[in-house]
């Protein structure tokens, strides 16, 4: 059997409640995750102190968009942030579209296509760069 070894070091010591979702962005050289329980969002570069988004909801997962910033599933539905500005802006709260049956790509096809389904149509994932892109 081959002898394994793994170098494992601390990133980051800080005080994030329950850190999840880490993504790494490879153009920034930074790896970003999500306080679901402050709720805050974090990027740490180059060993550098993380710089801290605070959000209005708590965040579940998050995905980088092509255009720059984020879509982000929150509490309340999926939102856009601007990580120049801060700005979250809310683009779907399904709590606000009535029940719903089907899938949610069918169901945002229905309702005119302004879902998050909708939004996710044309994403695409390059695991060999753990990034994931939102034409959007």
């Amino acid at each position: 059997m081959k002898d394994v070894r793994h170098d494992i070091r601390v990133f980051h010591k800080g005080d994030d409640l329950v850190g999840e979702c880490p993504t790494w962005n490879v153009e920034e050289n930074a790896l970003y995750w999500v306080d679901t329980r402050r709720p805050l969002i974090r990027r740490q570069q180059d060993g550098g102190n993380p710089h801290t988004w605070s959000l209005p909801t708590g965040m579940g997962a998050f995905a980088f968009r092509a255009t720059g910033g984020i879509v982000a599933g929150m509490q309340n539905g999926f939102d856009f942030i601007d990580l120049d500005t801060g700005v979250v802006t809310p683009i779907h709260n399904p709590s606000q579209t009535g029940p719903r049956t089907g899938s949610t790509t069918e169901n945002a096809t229905q309702r005119g296509g302004s879902g998050a389904a909708r939004a996710m149509e044309g994403a695409s994932i390059e695991p060999d760069r753990c990034i994931a892109s939102i034409p959007i």
